[in-house]
């Protein structure tokens, strides 16, 4: 019901269900908290050749009932992020490629990607023979909707690493506003509740272990799966993510290879 009805609004939004137009490619960053996803985006991005802005839901989910949630470690509905989610995946600047940070987090959720994978594939197909038909002497049949090529990536560190590093992020951006309300240059930092309090962090880290790492498993069965270690240095996490994703699968064939 969630997918049918948030499926139905992007199509009304764009004119029909033929005018939707979908990335090419996405990649789904995951991780566990503190395993370093900022940093680790940009080398991934360059390594499977995304250029637009990632996708951040921190960022989307802006709202202050959103952020009350996400500030005390909790999850936002799964329907407001999966609306949100098609919302940006519809920009035109998105056509190509891009990458979705922290989704999906839930079953529901990744659920909801199983089914939009299966709809993109069925348009693709439907637009494949619909083309075919209309230009039958044409050596290369355009595909109005690609061929889905999803991916996923998720960063892991245990619990002590990730409370460590999210109580030392959390004294950071402290320090850093210290400074600038007293020099008055710079921009304060967000600071996190779960960045200040390891009983806060520690929640969070279970409801990425037993919800997000545990719903995302379920993934290895439909797409390319990366699960890195991330408990290394920023050079070594980055040596092992460009190694990992340098390989290309069968699922990732151009369209005419396939």
């Amino acid at each position: 019901m969630i997918f049918q009805l948030a499926w139905r609004t992007l199509a009304l939004s764009s004119g029909g269900e033929d005018r939707v137009r979908l990335p090419r490619e996405i990649m789904f960053l995951g991780g566990a908290p503190g395993a370093g996803k900022g940093t680790m985006t940009p080398y991934i991005m360059r390594e499977r050749g995304l250029e637009t802005e990632p996708i951040t839901m921190s960022a989307l989910l802006n709202s202050p009932a959103a952020k009350k949630i996400i500030d005390e470690g909790g999850l936002v509905s799964d329907m407001e992020v999966f609306s949100i989610i098609l919302d940006e995946l519809s920009s035109p600047g998105h056509a190509e490629g891009c990458l979705v940070d922290v989704f999906p987090r839930t079953v529901i959720q990744v659920e909801l990607l199983q089914l939009l994978h299966a709809k993109m594939a069925s348009l693709s197909r439907s637009s494949e023979v619909a083309r075919a038909a209309a230009e039958p002497a044409s050596p290369v049949v355009p595909v109005v909707m690609p061929r889905p090529h999803f991916r996923m990536c998720i960063l892991y560190v245990d619990e002590h690493e990730s409370i460590q590093r999210q109580l030392s992020r959390g004294r950071a951006a402290v320090e850093h506003n210290r400074l600038v309300a007293e020099t008055g240059e710079g921009e304060l930092s967000e600071v996190r509740e779960t960045d200040l309090s390891v009983a806060a962090a520690k929640k969070r880290y279970h409801l990425f272990v037993e919800g997000t790492m545990a719903a995302n498993e379920a993934l290895k069965r439909n797409f390319p799966y990366n699960l890195i270690n991330a408990s290394g240095t920023i050079e070594e996490v980055k040596s092992i993510v460009m190694s990992e994703l340098a390989y290309q699968s069968s699922l990732e064939l151009a369209e005419d290879t396939y």
